[in-house]
């Protein structure tokens, strides 16, 4: 279960280790509003990026492993879902080769496969290429891989993000999916207080005004300010984490968690495929999250 609203501190301190998240943010603003921000067309070939990292300080690791509910803080590696915090600035310079406007982009689900532990202390290895784009029913559909590592072992996680992007106006939201009667087991709960969206902001530097601002949440969409995806992952996690070892998961964002939130439920149940099913349920009975886990698949 989620800790009371001031039980959770994040220092101030760390919104300065979030420089490169936030220029990437301020990028995407500017390219929304001047004119040839982005591409007319996509190239015929996208170009990879890489690049090396220092290691993430240790108050910042700390701090988002507690905030992410982690009970054994990774006192020696690095959460494997903290890649929102280094990874996301490279893929947006990727994803700024397309014809998109990235200030409308649509964080969908993301896959983690993870191949080893990745240590505290030592520089990152960062790769990111787009690996797949479709057009059709007014939107594009862009998948971006990323892999971090070290020196000797560059791909200890991969992971897949999977975005949208409306082309059209007037292209309707999905609705939220409804749970269904199958026969799941709950693994846990956790719950998001209101300042949750800046906490998780300040540990990973995604200061979309969505999560944070409540003129913002106001005016969006959800009419409240809601949850990072990627907050959504973490906790969830860490919630499945406690009950079985995870090397890989692939799930969708079906509806953003509010802020603040009643408590929502990490449910699982085994699938007929040999993967299993894993969903986040809030107190409405709808669907926040949904996808598998379980051995990674070969290939």
């Amino acid at each position: 279960m989620g800790q009371p609203e001031n039980a959770q501190k994040v220092p101030l301190t760390l919104i300065r280790h979030q420089g490169p998240m936030m220029a990437t943010i301020g990028r995407i603003a500017w390219d929304a509003v001047i004119p040839g921000g982005h591409p007319e067309t996509n190239p015929r070939k996208f170009v990879d990026e890489q690049v090396i990292l220092a290691a993430p300080p240790e108050k910042l690791v700390d701090h988002y492993a507690s905030w992410s509910g982690s009970p054994g803080g990774y006192p020696l590696t690095l959460p494997p879902h903290m890649i929102a915090q280094w990874s996301i600035p490279l893929a947006t310079k990727v994803l700024r080769q397309t014809r998109y406007n990235l200030a409308t982009i649509i964080n969908q689900g993301v896959t983690l496969r993870i191949n080893g532990e990745l240590p505290r202390g030592v520089p990152l290895y960062l790769g990111a290429s787009i690996t797949n784009v479709e057009e059709g029913e007014g939107k594009a559909r862009v998948s971006v891989s990323l892999t971090t590592g070290t020196a000797n072992e560059p791909t200890l996680i991969e992971a897949v993000l999977h975005s949208t992007f409306p082309l059209q106006r007037g292209t309707r939201p999905r609705k939220p999916h409804p749970a269904d009667d199958d026969d799941w087991r709950a693994i846990g709960q956790w719950q998001a207080s209101k300042s949750d969206g800046f906490k998780f902001a300040s540990l990973t530097g995604d200061f979309n005004p969505i999560h944070w601002v409540g003129l913002a949440g106001r005016l969006s969409p959800f009419k409240t300010t809601v949850l990072q995806g990627f907050g959504m992952l973490a906790r969830t996690f860490e919630v499945l984490n406690g009950v079985t070892p995870v090397d890989f998961l692939d799930v969708r964002f079906l509806k953003p968690v509010t802020l603040p939130s009643d408590p929502v439920t990490v449910q699982i149940e085994l699938a007929n495929t040999g993967q299993s099913r894993i969903r986040v349920v809030g107190t409405d009975a709808r669907l926040h999250l949904a996808g598998t886990y379980g051995p990674a698949p070969v290939g």
